[in-house]
């Protein structure tokens, strides 16, 4: 099922507007995923690092498969009852929430962002994202 996925069709920089005026997409063939990248650039006026928004679809990578990040720990939950892992970085500028796509695959949103706030926008995002997912299997 997730061969059928693009990730750049998943989200428009308008669904990032609330965040800032993000670029992109850009796609990127990763060893082990399929990415979309949507980046805020810095700003030197207010000390802004940027944000980054990545898309990852993982074809043979479960929830269940996924790594800490950075020495951390990954917990579960749900997006929209879609089973769900999220690995926050303890240095607090990356996140990553991963979302099942069926018994074989999973796609990443992945943020590298403002200190402490990473993971509350990789959650925001995958609200946008999951409800343009397949539904999962049964």
């Amino acid at each position: 099922m997730s061969l059928s996925l693009d990730p750049c069709e998943l989200l428009s920089p308008d669904d990032l507007a609330e965040l800032g005026a993000f670029e992109g997409p850009e796609k990127l063939q990763m060893p082990d995923s399929r990415t979309c990248r949507w980046q805020l650039p810095p700003s030197m006026e207010n000390d802004f690092n940027g944000i980054v928004v990545d898309l990852d679809i993982r074809d043979q990578q479960t929830v269940e498969s996924m790594n800490p990040v950075g020495g951390g720990e990954v917990t579960t939950s749900e997006v929209n009852s879609r089973p769900t892992a999220v690995a926050p970085d303890p240095s607090g500028t990356n996140c990553t929430v991963g979302m099942k796509i069926d018994d074989v695959s999973r796609i990443d949103v992945g943020i590298v962002g403002p200190r402490g706030q990473s993971c509350d926008i990789a959650t925001t995002v995958a609200y946008i994202v999951e409800p343009r997912l397949p539904a999962l299997p049964s």
